[in-house]
């Protein structure tokens, strides 16, 4: 999987997710961590057939920031 964002706020965590839904073709979800007490709402895209296939979306820059997630 790919980290493509992380909010505080469930709905701003929603809306990011609702507005990438399946964008290259790939599955958005989002996963509840709980940090230091606190949830933090993190938003993936999955999918992807191998770890280059990730790593190369992760290079070629779609979302800044993004980074590769292993299950």
């Amino acid at each position: 999987m790919v980290q493509i964002g992380a909010f505080k706020r469930l709905e701003g965590a929603e809306s990011f997710k609702n507005s990438n839904a399946n964008k290259y073709g790939y599955k958005t979800l989002i996963r509840t961590f709980d940090i230091d007490g606190e949830k933090i709402y993190r938003v993936f895209l999955s999918g992807f057939r191998s770890e280059a296939e990730a790593r190369d979306f992760v290079e070629a820059k779609h979302f800044g920031g993004a980074y590769i997630v292993r299950e």
